[in-house]
């Protein structure tokens, strides 16, 4: 777990477990693969769904969570080999965290606001959800101590790309809109399922997007689907 730790070396998926059922399963595993052949971890080509699903859920009923049949659960796959920078081994570990989670009780995030001190790049490896989250990390700090339940991120190019744990959508005369991928934002798997059983045009969002937007919601794994109110002052 050292490099883990070190550098960020890692991928992570966060899966909600409701009424036994591994939420979107089959598209977690889907970006995991995808993802750690983009990071050039070793034998992640023979890394089976039903490996994938026995390890979940042998740790589920290990844990000592409240209710094992709606949970969430965090997997993180990481680059195990020594070195610093260059690692000697792309060898992979796994490390699977179980919580409770309140199925019944899961509030929305109702009020964000735009953090602007550091920004996203546009590039490969903002679609991952790897260890390097600091941005993330600063951005939540920011909301909280600014009243706000969430805060939505830029691009270099100072667009709007995502909140600090979802995606974004926004509609606008009956159309939905989302930013496309090369605008930086992470390669959510609840946008992967909306976008592939709707009609959603990717766009480039500009605040005055959001400012004549009729609805915004933002969409994770956990959550699924958050109606907000953005406040751009």
């Amino acid at each position: 777990m050292q490099r883990a730790f070190y550098y960020g070396d890692l991928l992570f998926e966060s899966i909600l477990v409701k009424n036994e059922e591994l939420m979107l399963i089959e598209r977690h595993h889907k970006r995991l693969i995808n993802n750690a052949k983009s990071l050039g971890f070793d034998h992640s080509i023979s890394f089976s769904l039903q490996e994938f699903i026995s390890q979940i859920q042998t740790e589920v009923d290990k844990s000592n969570i409240n209710d094992k049949k709606n949970c969430r659960v965090r997997y993180t796959l990481y680059r195990h080999g020594d070195g610093f920078y260059l690692p000697l081994s792309n060898e992979i570990k796994y490390l699977i965290d179980v919580f409770d989670f309140d199925i019944t009780n899961n509030s929305n995030t109702t009020k964000v606001s735009l953090y602007t001190t550091n920004h996203k790049a546009c590039a490969p490896l903002s679609n991952l959800k790897t260890g390097n989250a600091l941005l993330y990390v600063l951005a939540s700090i920011w909301a909280k101590q600014n009243n706000w339940d969430d805060a939505l991120l830029i691009n270099q190019y100072g667009r709007i790309i995502e909140s600090t744990k979802a995606n974004l959508f926004w509609i606008k005369d009956g159309i939905t809109f989302t930013p496309p991928l090369s605008e930086g934002c992470v390669a959510g798997v609840m946008r992967e399922e909306i976008m592939c059983n709707e009609n959603i045009i990717e766009k480039p969002c500009e605040i005055v997007d959001l400012e004549n937007a009729d609805q915004i919601f933002l969409t994770n794994a956990i959550s699924q689907k958050i109606n907000i109110s953005f406040y751009s002052k």
